[in-house]
């Protein structure tokens, strides 16, 4: 897995930043919000960050879906497997 890495010129540890980064709200319109995140995120390499922002939300119901999606049991079980290198969600 690619990690990018930024040059720190005074010779200390660089900044690791996410080769692809998900907006979690932007998932939310789906039928499946959660299949839909697990093929998003299954469909290429590198380092990845999901963007949560329930507590932001202006709207207490959307806040609400997002909390769901991120805590929905396939989503970590798909991490769970993509994590270990054999994931087969997607492919």
């Amino acid at each position: 897995m690619a990690m990018n890495i930024t040059a720190d010129p005074r010779g200390q540890a660089g900044i690791v930043y996410a080769d692809r980064l998900f907006d979690a709200a932007r998932f939310l319109s789906a039928p499946d919000p959660a299949a839909a995140l697990v093929t998003a995120m299954t469909a290429g390499e590198g380092l990845m960050e999901i963007m949560p922002h329930p507590a932001w939300n202006r709207d207490t119901a959307r806040g609400a879906a997002e909390v769901a999606l991120l805590t929905n049991p396939r989503l970590r079980a798909a991490l769970d497997e993509w994590g270990s290198g054999e994931c087969t969600t997607g492919k």
